[in-house]
């Protein structure tokens, strides 16, 4: 009962929030900006801007998650898993609402990233199941992917236009056009936004997400999630479209997203992958206008994303409740479903004739603007056209499949009735009466919808006139033909099923979730190499390759020095030649030592030869220090000797050697550069700073102190974390050790 009163809860919040920005978008005359300082000190603020086409999409994201939310009090009560989905899902909302309200690029691409993890969470929501862990990290690798690439392109977007705010790089537009950097800047977009929205070559990670349970396929990949790449591109229309590598970019990609994901759709028997491949291709559409870029294709694709994302979420959670009623989503053993659920068959209807493109729903309207679109384009040429109409004629076939194939008879059986409850029915057969409605009544959509939107993203003013009814015409033909051959396919879509599955197995060695397959295979490959090469347990092999990277890297700062500086003579004494000749021999005989305490006690030597060093050198302090340290490390091991293992020195001579070798190396190089700064530092410029600052800064007289504890605090801090981390992973295992025994 709690459970189905959150859903309700935020189902009604939700649509308080749908109906606000629709009257905000109304209303709304210019765009309202609220902004924060964030790094004031390199220009970085934290921005919003609210303006009619980010209002559109307030209005989608609310509008539909206020009906899946109300669609999860039905889907969900049995599911284990329930609450973290409910709110997963709300996290994924607010991180929609803050990518499409965002003017800072870096934080839409801070919200950009939120939406991959918590998608990558909803993927696997049935995490127990194998198939919904590998789809939840095949859709995060890809959608990640992209996402660096975006983060690349907004820092190249930083050097080109000296702004992250999008109102301001439009105002930049030319600047940034004309820099050299523009062709990378758009193909990193571009590969941002191709992830996200599943183009192709990137479009197998979509399907796969359909692991996830119905209200989120519904929510994330037909509405939201898939359409944040489309409304990237058309955020950076203004800046980065209409030139010539845009255009040939999108339109390519679009075209092969739209044909490759409408045939391989009528190859698939569950209705949620169908469903899938047939977004793949609705969102290669959506790409395609953006790249054709006219007035009239920017309409089209404004309209066809409120199209799609009505009838697309209805006919997913159609299916959800399907899979409720009979248990299967598999095309090919449901049938009858209509006699079984009447109510369920009007659900799934309306919004499958928006799909197919009927009159009077809002789907008619929107395919005839995109005919309209291509066929006035002056760049597009009959090939575009063609494939745009096979795409379209497969989408009706797909719509057939879904809303009339399980729900006609196929047997003399006549099934008993069964009713769903009302949040399995409600959500898509609200969708479908939203659908008709809009296009019984288009002018009000247009006008106070769609025509805001489209004069916020273009910044001038523009007219969306829409109507149900343009006459007999080239594009009302182009529709009445693709209606007709969509029937005509889906009569012999059995044969037409078998022979998309035949060009599939021929070209899967090339097929791109092969390769994705093969290169993250590579990749555990080479990163397994990798690990047995560097991460071998031995500690004295890390110390080793340690200190020798760190000798190469002070040897190439030897050589590139301009200038050297030391004069040991100036620093080599008897007291100082004994006290290293010491400490050095001490070093050695610790090598070669044949007993735990003997090596201790030579290493406790090393460290008397630093204390003598400080004391001749003016520190007494530090001297006292470093007695007390060896002092107390000699206590310590004292007292736990009888928990240590046995010494056993039967490390091999080629080893000892080559340790003793990168040992001294480094202290040479080390040494020699310690020197260098002391000489270079002719002033003391350092120390009289610290100094001069201690006492009236920090309030100490006690230089080193203050160092560590001001000047340094942060660093001090970090080392004293460390000690207390090192200590309790110390006592956890000697607590294991002790209830072992």
């Amino acid at each position: 009962m709690k459970f189905r009163t959150s859903c309700y809860s935020l189902s009604g919040a939700s649509a308080v929030l749908c109906i606000f920005a629709i009257w905000a978008s109304m209303n709304l005359d210019a765009p309202y900006y609220l902004a924060f300082d964030w790094l004031p000190k390199v220009g970085l603020r934290i921005s919003f801007r609210v303006d009619s086409f980010s209002l559109f999409f307030v209005t989608l994201i609310c509008g539909i998650g206020s009906l899946v939310f109300f669609f999860c009090a039905g889907y969900l009560p049995g599911d284990k898993s329930r609450s973290r989905t409910l709110s997963i899902l709300l996290l994924f909302t607010l991180s929609m609402l803050g990518l499409v309200l965002s003017d800072n690029v870096l934080l839409l691409f801070i919200f950009w990233e939120f939406t991959t993890i918590t998608s990558f969470f909803l993927v696997g929501a049935k995490c127990e199941k194998k198939e919904a862990r590998e789809a939840a990290l095949q859709a995060l690798l890809v959608t990640v992917a992209g996402g660096m690439a975006l983060l690349v392109a907004i820092l190249l977007l930083f050097m080109a236009a000296g702004t992250l705010e999008l109102s301001s790089l439009e105002a930049n537009r030319q600047l940034i056009q004309d820099s050299p950097l523009y062709p990378v800047i758009l193909i990193l977009i571009a590969a941002g936004a191709f992830t996200k929205s599943a183009q192709f070559p990137f479009h197998f990670w979509l399907p796969g997400a359909m692991t996830a349970p119905s209200p989120v396929s519904a929510f994330l990949h037909s509405a939201t999630m898939v359409k944040a790449g489309i409304y990237l591109l058309a955020r950076f229309h203004p800046i980065l479209g209409e030139t010539v590598l845009w255009h040939d970019l999108l339109i390519g990609i679009g075209a092969a997203t739209m044909i490759v994901g409408a045939s391989l759709a009528l190859a698939r028997t569950d209705i949620k992958a169908l469903l899938a491949y047939t977004t793949v291709s609705a969102l290669g559409m959506l790409t395609f206008l953006l790249g054709l870029g006219t007035t009239l294709a920017m309409k089209a694709a404004l309209v066809f994303l409120l199209v799609h994302a009505c009838y697309k979420a209805a006919l997913f959670m159609v299916a959800g409740s399907i899979e409720k009623l009979a248990g299967t989503r598999d095309l090919d053993r449901l049938h009858s479903l209509g006699k079984m659920s009447p109510a369920l068959w009007c659900a799934a209807a309306l919004p499958a004739l928006s799909m197919c493109g009927l009159p009077p729903m809002l789907g008619f309207i929107g395919k005839e603007l995109i005919y309209e679109a291509k066929l006035i384009a002056p760049t597009i040429d009959e090939l575009f056209l063609l494939i745009g109409f096979t795409a379209n004629a497969l989408t009706v076939t797909a719509a057939l499949l879904a809303a009339v194939k399980p729900f006609i008879p196929r047997t003399m059986d006549s099934p008993p009735k069964r009713k769903l409850t009302l949040p399995l029915l409600a959500p898509p057969i609200i969708l479908g009466i939203v659908s008709l409605a809009c296009g019984l009544f288009p002018t009000w959509v247009g006008d106070n919808l769609l025509e805001p939107s489209f004069q916020a993203l273009k910044g001038e003013p523009s007219q969306i006139k829409l109507k149900l009814w343009h006459g007999v015409n080239p594009v009302f033909i182009l529709s009445v033909l693709t209606l007709v051959t969509g029937a005509l396919i889906y009569w012999i879509h059995s044969y037409f099923a078998r022979m998309v599955s035949v060009v599939e197995r021929w070209s899967s060695p090339f097929a791109p979730e092969r390769l994705y397959a093969q290169l993250v295979k590579r990749f555990v490959q080479f990163a397994s190499l990798q690990t047995r090469l560097a991460q071998n347990g031995s500690l004295n092999f890390y110390l080793t390759v340690t200190l020798c990277f760190a000798s190469l890297l002070l040897a190439a700062a030897f050589f590139s020095l301009p200038e050297k500086a030391v004069d040991l003579s100036l620093l080599i004494h008897l007291k100082t030649s004994l006290i290293i000749l010491g400490a050095a021999a001490a070093a050695v005989l610790s090598i070669r030592a044949q007993s735990m305490l003997e090596a201790v006690l030579l290493l406790g030597v090393v460290g008397l030869g630093v204390t003598l060093f400080f004391v001749f050198y003016g520190a007494p302090d530090l001297a006292l220090t470093q007695f007390l340290v060896e002092l107390l490390l000699l206590v310590l091991i004292a007292s736990i000797w009888s928990r240590l293992p046995a010494f056993r020195p039967d490390t091999p001579k080629r080893e000892k050697r080559r340790d003793l070798f990168a040992a001294c190396i480094l202290g040479v190089f080390l040494s020699y550069f310690v020197l260098q700064a002391v000489f270079l530092n002719e002033h003391n410029a350092i120390s009289e700073f610290y100094a001069q600052n201690a006492a009236t800064e920090a309030f100490g007289r006690n230089v080193v102190n203050v160092i560590l504890v001001d000047f340094r605090a942060l660093d001090t801090m970090g080392e004293i974390t460390v000690l207390a981390i090192a200590m309790m992973g110390i006592m956890s295992l000697l607590k294991t050790r002790k209830t072992k025994r």
